[in-house]
């Protein structure tokens, strides 16, 4: 799959933001897709707590979370996690789902990049 069709992406979106009004409203303060190629970049502002130290940095906006790759399926999307430890930009990388796939709906995605802040 050359490129993501912009459907897939509006229904991906859908089902993204229902997952997140349901599960996470609580966490996730804004969420923001876009789409490059077979791959659609998943963004999101996440609440944190209020800080016990002086300096520490305040909300930062929207921060990447994962990469979706289109398989011509909206149950089956590969996963990758940004991580930050792949230098100064970040980088994503191909991750596991919890259940030990590589591939799965995309809501599965969102609940594993997100587990850290559950």
């Amino acid at each position: 799959m050359s490129k993501l069709p912009e459907e897939a992406l509006r229904r991906l979106e859908r089902r993204l933001r229902a997952h997140v009004k349901k599960n996470w409203s609580d966490k996730v303060k804004s969420l923001s897709l876009r789409a490059r190629g077979a791959f659609a970049y998943v963004d999101a502002e996440i609440v944190r707590p209020k800080s016990l130290f002086p300096g520490d940095q305040e909300d930062e906006g929207e921060q990447p979370m994962f990469r979706l790759r289109y398989l011509g399926s909206d149950e089956e999307w590969e996963f990758a996690f940004f991580s930050w430890s792949r230098g100064s930009s970040g980088g994503y990388e191909l991750s596991y789902l919890s259940n030990g796939q590589p591939v799965g709906p995309p809501e599965e995605c969102f609940d594993c990049a997100a587990f850290p802040w559950r």
